[in-house]
């Protein structure tokens, strides 16, 4: 491994604005949320132990997902032990992020784990330690794992530059949170951290059960998809290194919609008359909305029409909820002009998706 560990540009207020799904910054939390995530725990426990509440102390699995170039996920669990008072304040045996000692941090990392890449499907669970050798055997699936025009190397990238500086902090902060996952997202010279409640994270893991502890290991994984050509990735200034916001806002966002519209091509070019004219119906008011908000200049864009657009479209509530957080973000009415684009375009898309879905199995089961 190298040695030297290179700065990255931290993008987490970029990401947070891309995709449909709600995602938090650490600092979105609160005592209250924290109680409410392990109440029924406590209770339970409590009325299977015949003890009060304030007398036990609970596990609780939490999950750190990293993101490499879009090619690599590997999810790490944190067995995290809270404790309640008699006054119902509920909190993770940690120091903060402030503190000097750690007396507790040690604990939850030795007993961290993750997996194996060559035993994905087994109980080869590993220590948070071994992430080094789980990236050599990551490294030994790739022809060439350098990024483009460089000596460096992405496994040892990501390891040096951002795992060793950083995974003291993610722990710390998930522990001091109600998030059930803390995602990182790292890419070229950038990283993004946001993070999932429960409610998200059983969304994305519909099996999950949150009060089987033991079976919180079936939800940790290390994945690479394959094949892939790291040469083709350039780590430089133009992708990755930018700082101008509305430049990485719109790069993260193209990258998201390439991905979410990439399936449903309305090109007449390779398909049926009867697979376009279903295409078409997901697709139809999505390229309406696009075709009237790119109509209007950039300078010309105001306040005044976003606050219309998300009055018409129904998603005032859900844009404030997204946008609360970084005001400051949103000061740039071209900036928001592109959020808008992105955002409404993908929520008439699965909203129309969900509902032709829907209509489409019911005219099935009518047959």
């Amino acid at each position: 491994m190298v040695t030297k560990a290179r700065e990255l540009i931290d993008i987490t207020d970029l990401e947070y604005f891309v995709g449909l799904e709600r995602k938090y910054f650490c600092f979105e939390t609160s005592d209250d949320l924290i109680r409410e995530r392990c109440e029924k725990d406590f209770l339970e426990a409590s009325n299977y132990s015949k003890k009060k509440m304030h007398e036990i102390s609970l596990t609780f699995n939490k999950f750190i997902t990293f993101d490499l170039e879009g090619v690599i996920k590997i999810r790490m669990l944190i067995p995290l032990e809270y404790l309640r008072e008699k006054d119902g304040y509920t909190y993770c045996a940690i120091e903060t992020p402030e503190a000097k000692e750690k007396p507790f941090l040690s604990k939850y990392l030795n007993n961290a784990t993750l997996k194996s890449i060559d035993y994905n499907y087994g109980r080869n669970e590993t220590t948070y330690n071994d992430m080094a050798s789980v990236l050599d055997e990551i490294r030994k699936k790739f022809p060439n794992t350098l990024y483009y025009g460089t000596n460096i190397d992405f496994t040892e990238d990501f390891f040096e530059s951002f795992y060793k500086k950083h995974i003291e902090k993610l722990v710390i902060y998930l522990a001091n949170t109600h998030f059930e996952e803390v995602e990182v997202k790292k890419y070229g010279n950038s990283y993004s951290i946001l993070y999932r409640d429960l409610a998200a994270f059983k969304n994305q893991n519909p099996n999950y059960n949150e009060f089987d502890i033991s079976e919180s290991i079936r939800h940790i994984f290390t994945k690479v998809s394959l094949p892939f050509e790291f040469e083709n990735l350039e780590v430089d200034n133009t992708r990755f290194s930018e700082t101008d916001s509305l430049f990485n806002y719109k790069l993260s966002a193209l990258i998201l919609e390439d991905e979410v519209f990439e399936d449903y091509n309305i090109s007449e070019e390779g398909i049926s008359e009867d697979e376009f004219d279903r295409r078409f119906l997901y697709m139809r008011s999505v390229i309406d909305f696009i075709d009237d908000i790119t109509s209007i200049p950039d300078e010309e864009f105001t306040f005044e029409m976003a606050r219309n657009m998300c009055n018409y479209y129904g998603v005032g509530n859900k844009i404030y909820e997204r946008t609360k957080a970084l005001p400051q973000m949103l000061e740039s009415t071209i900036f928001l002009k592109y959020f808008l684009k992105h955002y409404i375009a993908l929520f008439l898309f699965y909203k129309n998706y969900f509902i032709i879905k829907k209509e489409v199995e019911k005219q099935k089961s009518i047959l």
